[in-house]
């Protein structure tokens, strides 16, 4: 009975310690307003399957707030920046508000209603893997 305690504790462990997610990137909104987030390995922002905000308006940042975004895979994020056209990794910012007004993605992309920030990964790196959005 011991032996399978053990074995259970220590495979539970192993288990736990084995993290197939990519966690590193920490974005904080420092624009005073709340905003939302499109992270893509292109350089322009993909048009989505349904054309509504409500993904978006769910997962809004507040100001001030701390965004981790998970990549399902290790190294994940660098797999994205290598995949990209820029060797970057693209980051499509929305104002709340635009998203509320518009009531479509479309239309927000077509128009270019959004700030876009492109980040190569030796600047990940050199940042901690931390961006700071700030309206410039």
């Amino acid at each position: 009975m011991r032996n399978i305690l053990i074995l259970l504790l220590s495979s539970s462990v192993i288990i736990q310690s084995c993290d197939f997610s990519d966690r590193r990137l920490k974005i904080v909104n420092k624009t005073g307003k709340p905003i939302a987030l499109g992270i893509y390995s292109d350089t322009l922002p993909s048009y989505p399957s349904l054309n509504k905000t409500e993904a978006y308006l769910d997962s809004q940042v507040s100001p001030g707030e701390l965004y981790v975004p998970s990549m399902p895979e290790r190294n994940g994020w660098e797999k994205i920046i290598y995949n990209s056209p820029n060797k970057k990794l693209n980051i499509f910012v929305f104002k709340i508000d635009s998203l509320k007004k518009y009531r479509s993605i479309d239309s927000l992309i077509r128009n270019r209603i959004y700030n876009k920030i492109s980040i190569s990964e030796d600047s990940l790196q050199n940042n901690k893997w931390t961006i700071h959005i700030k309206w410039r």
